[in-house]
This record gives C-alpha cells, sequence and structure tokens, in this order.
C-alpha cells in the first residue's frame, strides 16, 4: 500500500533527503529523532542494534518536503561503514553530549566523512543540555571554535526536556532544502486539518513509536 494519501496528481512533490543521525554512542540519538517526530521521552536505554529508516513529511508553502531519518547503531566509525552506508546521504546530523570524549567521536566521525563524502552536509548537535553545567564548560567552547572552523553547523538541545529540538531540525530542514529561513514549516501531525493540494504520509508514526 503506498502510504501517501494523493490529495492532487498536480501538486509539486521532491523526492526524499536521506538524513543520517550518528555518533557517539549513549549520547541519545533515538531520543533525539524520538523527541522531533513524537515530542516524547522514554527515560529507559535502549541500544539501537542495527539501522532504523523513518520516513517523515512535512509542509512549507505549496510544497510538502519527503526525508527519511536513518537512526544509526553504536558501531565503531571506521571507512568501512561509512562508504557502505553514508551513500548518497544528503545530511549527516552528529549527535555528542556533554563529556569532551563524546566531542572527539564527533570529530571522528566530521573527519572521516571529510574524506569519504567530501560534498555531504555535516551538522553536529550536543544533546543533554539540561545536564550541561555539571560539566566543565571549558571545552565547550573550544568546541564551538573547533566545529565554526570546520564550517559545520552547532546546536545545543535536549531531547528529554525538548530545549531547541524542533528549531533545530526545522533550521536543518530549511537548509537542507534551500527553503527561506523566513517560511513556516508545518508538521502534518500538528495540524487536524490536511492542506488542499498536498501529499502527506503519517503511516510511521505508529510503527516508530513501537520501536
Amino acid at each position: 500500500m503506498n502510504p501517501y494519501i494523493q490529495v492532487d496528481a498536480t501538486s509539486p512533490i521532491q523526492l526524499p533527503k536521506k538524513i543520517v543521525i550518528c555518533g557517539c554512542p549513549y549520547s541519545g540519538k533515538t531520543s533525539l529523532i524520538r523527541r522531533f517526530l513524537c515530542n516524547s521521552f522514554v527515560e529507559e536505554y535502549s541500544k539501537t542494534n542495527g539501522i532504523d529508516v523513518i520516513p517523515s513529511s512535512i509542509f512549507f508553502g505549496e510544497v510538502i518536503i519527503h526525508y527519511n531519518i536513518w537512526d544509526f547503531p553504536n558501531w565503531e566509525i571506521n571507512k568501512d561503514i561509512v562508504n557502505r552506508y553514508m551513500s548518497k546521504t544528503d545530511a549527516a546530523v552528529i549527535v555528542f553530549d556533554n563529556s569532551i570524549e563524546s566531542y572527539h567521536y564527533c570529530l571522528k566521525w566530521i573527519d572521516v566523512l571529510h574524506q569519504i563524502y567530501p560534498d555531504t552536509r555535516i551538522f553536529a548537535i550536543q544533546n543533554k543540555y539540561d545536564l550541561i553545567k555539571k560539566y566543565d564548560s571549558n571545552w565547550i567552547i573550544q568546541c564551538i571554535n573547533e566545529l565554526k572552523q570546520k564550517e559545520v553547523p552547532y546546536y545545543q538541545v535536549s531531547s528529554k526536556s525538548g530545549y531547541n529540538v524542533k528549531n533545530c531540525f526545522n533550521e536543518i530542514l530549511k537548509k537542507l532544502f534551500d527553503i527561506s529561513t523566513t517560511t513556516p514549516l508545518i508538521d502534518p501531525l500538528e495540524t487536524q486539518e490536511v492542506p488542499e493540494k498536498k501529499y502527506y504520509c503519517k503511516n510511521w508514526f505508529c510503527s516508530y513509536q513501537q520501536l
């Protein structure tokens, strides 16, 4: 069954983008995805053993944009893994937490991606912002400067509290699809009425809730 509800065959539609969420183990990658897509948070830790691919959509203007989020497992970063699974990636979102070890792991991801797929757009997300006061902030200032030198956009979020998660991903999507920063994005799950002349996908929601 086609998961897309066709409202008007003349409506403009784009092919889905591939967005890979990767980074340091235990940095809250899956929790970050769940917060963005489902606006929920689960305290219990559940290790991601394989790659989960979650299709989603969001409206802007008269167009609906489609993207697939790849939830990457805690595999050791190496060139073989990157060659096999990061091919044709439109955006790599590298997640780390408040430890300097986690940040160094993020840098390793960035370096390997730059070597193998230099055209892939990279974004860095520091998760667990709600716990940031427990850590030394000096290295955070350092990491901000280093990421700026590498021309990697940097965001601070908290998947637990929801702080800045939606704004962060909306900004990433706008950059990825070359959308004006002033154009509002409309999540299909937040509106009860489906705009006319649109495509709309929601089948991923129930299945992803059960992961």
